[in-house]
């Protein structure tokens, strides 16, 4: 069921004539079914649940990349598919750009988005922080897998301190 509905927003999100359309209400229904399928699947163990949900995420943002750079040049180095990523690619998925994008310059980035939607219906504040770990492993894999279609291999985790501000951590692993 899982890799069903993994297809589903793959080819939903990738078709040229939903392109940057998809309906906030129908990604939010499709992301929460996707979390409660795996912690349903895996009641005892929040971890696995959360490899699940990430991996699902990992292979449609990889799928996204594929197809949204099919036509385009190459990317120079990491910090131009860094950027794709902050422009590009979150306006097809989330139809706005990340706020802020810093970087030490030795591999590590930290996208910054102070209205994620995705946590914009969770109550403001700090007390449900800790609760919105697996449902934040779906943008995680996004933005593994469109990393990776790239060649850019990275950790990625997010953090999140007061609701709806996240903040995505990327660790470029060199090779």
């Amino acid at each position: 069921l899982l890799l069903s509905l993994q297809q589903r927003c793959v080819s939903a999100m990738a078709s040229s004539s939903l392109a940057g359309m998809v309906a906030e209400p129908l990604f939010d229904l499709l992301l929460a079914e996707i979390v409660r399928q795996a912690r349903q699947a895996n009641p005892a163990d929040e971890a696995l649940a959360y490899h699940m949900v990430e991996a699902i995420g990992f292979n449609t943002g990889r799928k996204l990349c594929e197809s949204a750079t099919r036509m385009s040049p190459r990317f120079k180095n990491e910090l131009d598919v860094v950027k794709f990523i902050c422009r590009d690619f979150w306006q097809l998925v989330f139809q706005k750009k990340i706020d802020t994008l810093r970087t030490n310059n030795k591999g590590v980035y930290v996208l910054r988005d102070q209205a994620f939607w995705v946590l914009n219906r969770m109550a403001a504040g700090s007390q449900y922080a800790s609760q919105c770990n697996v449902l934040l492993a779906f943008p995680c894999g996004l933005i593994r897998g469109g990393l990776a279609s790239a060649g850019v291999v990275a950790d990625v985790r997010a953090e999140v301190e007061t609701m709806p501000d996240c903040k995505f951590h990327l660790e470029v692993r060199q090779s």
